[in-house]
């Protein structure tokens, strides 16, 4: 499926990964809200590739804080990226924001909250998609 240049793949039915492509802001959250939503309805781990993605602003921030919620309390793995570290761009709305003061979710001792990781500007390490 794509939508605005990002795009949703499914991996021999085993993880969907959306690759943010472009822009990440309140122009295209709509669509990328479009692709996570799609990406719900297959019902296997969700992963992001931001390598692709140019700009970002706070609605994208409270897109994925909304993903990851979600994701939460419908018993599903935790959110996940393929970038080891968050882009410099990403960090920088986050911290205007003030959102990395906020616990915003937790999903259990052993797996943390990716808005945590975003937070905290690591993530776990994920092997690119081949």
């Amino acid at each position: 499926m794509t939508m605005n240049g990002s795009t949703l793949e499914i991996i021999d039915g085993e993880k969907s990964i959306v690759h943010i492509e472009g822009a990440a802001t309140i122009d295209s959250i709509a669509e990328i809200h479009h692709i996570f939503q799609e990406a719900l309805n297959h019902h296997l781990p969700l992963i992001i590739d931001l390598e692709n993605a140019t700009e970002f602003d706070s609605s994208f921030i409270q897109l994925v804080r909304s993903l990851c919620y979600t994701l939460n309390n419908g018993g599903h793995p935790p959110l996940q990226f393929v970038q080891k570290i968050i882009p410099e761009k990403l960090m920088e709305i986050i911290r205007i924001s003030g959102f990395q003061f906020h616990p915003m979710c937790t999903r259990s001792s052993n797996a943390e909250c990716v808005s945590y990781k975003i937070a905290n500007s690591l993530l776990h390490i994920k092997e690119t998609p081949q």
